[in-house]
């Protein structure tokens, strides 16, 4: 007789699922924990690979942070070169609740590329996800952990926000060798400078080249909606 575990349960359960549903509408979260307070990002960023080291690692108060939110993670740098990035030429806004703007004009990006488990699970570098989609394009799937400083004025009063960021991203490889479609989705782990944040920040860039080719001044169009206290 044949012995029904949680393991055929699961795998019962996703084939009898339709391909789509049509009767409900997916579940939205609008609104922010107590005590925070809502804020919508749009702006722009320059992003580029470093050929030499790794500024959120290397450099001693972006790495406090690090140490702080990614115990257990394992990065690629120094092991493999040109996983990290560095921005530049934050431009764009930030909306807070009661309408008032912050006109952001400076500050940075810095990121790593880490290992996670979904790809170790199929591949043994556990670096990158590679595959086809429905649709027939290839692509590549990576993780990173992300900290983005903007600066910029309320008010009449100089503004500094900085954000902790857990990074997945795919690359649309479709059009490669010319170029690559970039799409990247941020979970906001927190802020520094005594402040608190959560939600999330999606983006998207054209890169030209395909990895492992550099990326250079790739622009960003960065948009998200997080929770700050």
């Amino acid at each position: 007789m044949f012995k029904k575990t949680a393991a055929s349960t699961l795998v019962s359960i996703v084939v009898a699922l339709p391909a789509t549903v049509v009767f409900a509408s997916p579940t939205s979260i609008q609104s922010c924990p107590k005590n925070y307070e809502p804020v919508a990002i749009d702006m722009t960023a320059l992003v580029s690979s470093k050929f030499f080291g790794c500024p959120l690692l290397q450099n001693s108060d972006l790495r406090k942070q690090v140490d702080k939110h990614a115990y257990g993670t394992t990065f690629a740098f120094p092991a493999v070169p040109g996983t990290c990035l560095s921005g530049k030429s934050l431009d764009g806004t930030l909306t807070f609740s009661d309408g008032s703007v912050v006109y952001i004009d400076g500050g940075f990006t810095e990121s790593a590329q880490r290992f996670f488990p979904e790809a170790g699970a199929i591949d043994l570098t556990s670096l990158f996800m590679t595959g086809i989609t429905g649709a027939g394009k290839p692509f590549i799937s990576g993780a990173a952990m992300t900290i983005m400083n903007m600066q910029g004025e309320k008010n009449g009063e100089p503004f500094t926000l900085e954000l902790v960021m857990d990074d997945r991203f795919t690359l649309d490889l479709s059009h490669a060798p010319f170029f690559t479609l970039d799409a990247e989705e941020f979970n906001v782990l927190d802020a520094t400078g005594g402040r608190s944040a959560v939600g999330r920040i999606s983006a998207t860039a054209l890169v030209y080249g395909m990895p492992p080719a550099p990326v250079i001044n790739a622009e960003f169009e960065m948009q998200g909606s997080i929770c700050l206290k």
